[in-house]
């Protein structure tokens, strides 16, 4: 009896462990109402190795959570997700090339053209044909003192203060300058210049108050009248004018003339002495002729600066130049040719239709004893009398036949001068 219960133990477990694992033969049998008795279960030799392969065999697909599944099956799962994982991997790394290539491709700007290609300096003036490439587009190399401006090279400017000031000067307004390069040097220079004249852009200085500019100083004159040397001074009047830095001549009483140092007794005009000289009858003093022909304009101011034998040589006038006329009695002082200069409007007749007449003025002959010169010239000689009616006209005399008469201003003629 107690066999029986061991036996009948051993195959309720091994029915369980069917019912378990082999479902579907169970499962068949019961779909077919076939009724299972323990006798049936004890008539199958059956043991754990076919209870095992049975139900893999007629059920492979069955998933049953009490079953053990195979070692070799774990390993293959396992290796098909490593190789899932890899393939995943892969697809990740794809993925992230992918998107490098994508950010390359945005990142990358189109190509621009260099727009110094072509070089567009090469026919800038006073560029030196270099051409760079600027974010704004290109700049071009200038020659010295000279910058780009975007589209051409422009000569440079600059404020300077003004140099070269001599002593005992100021500047004569500007004191610096605004200079511009024009292509060789800075202009207007920095150099200051003697001018009279205010600038406000060149650099002008002119001398202070009581300083003269000489050429290349600016000094202050000794006035070589101040004290005044002629003052006692013997046939001296007391007057000095000075006739340089240093030198000075005395005005002599009429009849003497200046010899440096002294007033000097003059000799009477005459044709043995033709200046300078005195005439006693008329009170002038007379110079020597001059060596040229001259011009009327040039004759009035070859005497202005005359300085023989003392100052105030001056052209003569008709009138004086009229007492050096002998023998023609129509023409000495007092004849009947009414032309003279007296000084006074009133009183003087310089009128060609008024006061001149051929037979009056011009009607001795050459060859006549009654005309000649107290000095023995001959020839034409200027008066610095000028026609009332005809500006362009000046009186003169003929001394071959002491005739009066007039011409244009441009002729030249001789010269003596009076005082």
């Amino acid at each position: 009896m107690k066999k029986f219960f061991v036996v009948f133990a051993f195959f309720a477990a091994l029915v369980f462990v069917t019912s378990c694992g082999g479902g579907s033969k169970t499962d068949d049998r019961t779909d077919t109402g076939e009724d299972v008795s323990d006798e049936d279960v004890a008539d199958e030799d059956v043991t754990d190795e076919d209870t095992v392969d049975t139900a893999s065999a007629d059920n492979p697909d069955s998933e049953n959570p009490d079953t053990i599944p195979d070692s070799g099956d774990f390993q293959t799962d396992d290796s098909d997700t490593m190789q899932d994982d890899a393939d995943l991997t892969d697809d990740n790394a794809d993925s992230a090339d992918d998107d490098a290539d994508s950010a390359d491709d945005s990142d990358t700007d189109p190509v621009q053209a260099n727009p110094c290609d072509g070089n567009p300096c090469a026919g800038i003036m006073y560029s030196t044909g270099a051409c760079t490439v600027t974010n704004g587009g290109y700049a071009c190399g200038c020659y010295d003192h000279y910058s780009w401006t975007g589209s051409v090279c422009k000569a440079e400017s600059r404020v300077v203060d003004c140099t070269g000031l001599p002593a005992n000067a100021q500047w004569n307004t500007a004191e610096s300058v605004s200079q511009t390069w024009n292509g060789e040097e800075w202009y207007p220079p920095e150099t200051g210049t003697y001018d009279t004249n205010p600038s406000s852009s060149e650099c002008i200085f002119k001398c202070n108050s009581d300083y003269d500019w000489n050429g290349t100083e600016c000094w202050r004159p000794v006035d070589p009248c101040d004290p005044n040397p002629c003052s006692g001074i013997l046939n001296a009047n007391g007057e000095c004018l000075a006739t340089g830095d240093t030198t000075y001549v005395c005005k002599c009483s009429p009849g003497f003339n200046w010899t440096g140092t002294s007033c000097s007794a003059l000799p009477e005009c005459s044709t043995s002495n033709t200046g300078p000289c005195y005439d006693s009858t008329t009170n002038l003093t007379w110079s020597a002729k001059a060596d040229a022909i001259y011009a009327w304009s040039d004759s009035v101011s070859y005497c202005d600066g005359l300085k023989e034998g003392g100052p105030d040589w001056r052209l003569p006038t008709i009138s004086e130049l009229r007492t050096l006329i002998q023998k023609c009695l129509f023409t000495v002082t007092g004849g009947s040719c009414r032309v003279v200069d007296t000084g006074d409007s009133s009183t003087s007749c310089l009128s060609h239709d008024s006061c001149w007449t051929e037979g009056d003025c011009f009607s001795c002959s050459a060859d006549s004893t009654e005309g000649d010169s107290k000095f023995g010239d001959t020839g034409w000689f200027w008066s610095s009398s000028v026609l009332s009616d005809d500006s362009n006209l000046a009186w003169c005399a003929c001394f071959d036949n002491g005739g009066v008469s007039y011409d244009t201003l441009e002729f030249s003629y001789s010269v003596r001068c009076v005082r």
